[in-house]
């Protein structure tokens, strides 16, 4: 209903939600990956230095996602 009436989802809305899901995934490929024992991510901390990347990146780009929704309005 809010979309008909011009008022639906601010983008920053959306991609901190895209944000959320691409960093989601990418833990989940870290784990599938240290599960397996695929090459490097047998040892512990490369799997944990992976984890510690994708929170940077994700947390970091959260922010400022957020920073430019509230910059917006």
């Amino acid at each position: 209903g809010g979309m008909m009436y011009g008022s639906g989802t601010p983008g920053y809305a959306t991609a901190a939600w895209v944000l959320v899901l691409l960093g989601g995934l990418g833990v989940g490929l870290n784990l599938w990956l240290q599960i397996r024992g695929k090459d490097q991510w047998r040892d512990y901390l490369f799997a944990e230095e992976g984890y510690m990347a994708v929170n940077v990146v994700v947390l970091s780009g959260l922010a400022w996602v957020i920073f430019a929704g509230v910059l917006h309005g």
